[in-house]
């Protein structure tokens, strides 16, 4: 029973930390450092032991911003970002385990409405890659100032969703250019056969003369 007893204490004040993690260490609930991936031992009742990811995670959000038009636009984008897993302590003090809620999403939203709003809703169709990295670097800024890391091109704009009023718009212009293209070819097909006609004419008036 005794053995037991100990046994059981000394396990209990055992921790392993996987890979791809780092141990948030607490003492009485207050930070007391971090703890590398590896197996530790730290003081049963005094210490705990909150693992924080520090693997490339992902994650998808939807925000609806206006243009520069005040057109509502409505975007999905997917977001590959890390701890810095030397600031792990930090980032629990400053925001938590629940950082994807509090930080990330807030933040990929807030910096699409700063950059949609730059552009109108044409120009967010036509100039979509700009579009991204200029968000990217909004979000890679924003998420600094909590020791979270954006990898290198690791946004990716799913999708951009307009109103239906603003896709039959488009839809409306583009059959329009289609059939000013059209009118225009018809124009020059009747060019060059008035031009053809002169052309015979001419050429039957000179050979009588």
């Amino acid at each position: 029973g005794i053995v037991l007893v100990v046994g059981g204490a000394l396990w209990s004040g055992v921790v392993q930390v996987q890979a791809g993690y780092v141990g948030v260490k607490l003492r009485f609930g207050a930070v007391d450092g971090t703890l590398d991936p590896g197996i530790h031992v730290i003081i049963p009742g005094v210490h705990t032991v909150q693992l924080m990811e520090s693997r490339t995670q992902k994650e998808e959000s939807q925000a609806t911003a206006a243009s520069q038009d005040l057109q509502v636009v409505t975007t999905t984008l997917a977001l590959n970002f890390r701890l810095d897993a030397t600031k792990a302590d930090r980032i629990f003090t400053k925001v938590g385990p629940l950082y994807k809620t509090r930080i990330i999403d807030p933040t990929v939203q807030e910096s699409l409405k700063v950059v949609t709003a730059r552009y109108t809703a044409e120009g967010l169709i036509r100039n979509r890659a700009q579009v991204k990295n200029e968000v990217e670097a909004e979000i890679i800024k924003r998420l600094a100032a909590y020791d979270i890391l954006v990898d290198a091109q690791g946004l990716s704009i799913v999708n951009f969703d307009f109103s239906p009023e603003f896709n039959k718009a488009i839809e409306a212009k583009q059959v329009a250019q289609q059939e000013a293209e059209k009118q225009k070819y018809v124009l020059q097909q009747a060019e060059l056969q008035k031009q053809t006609a002169v052309a015979k004419t001419q050429g039957t008036a000179e050979a009588a003369k």
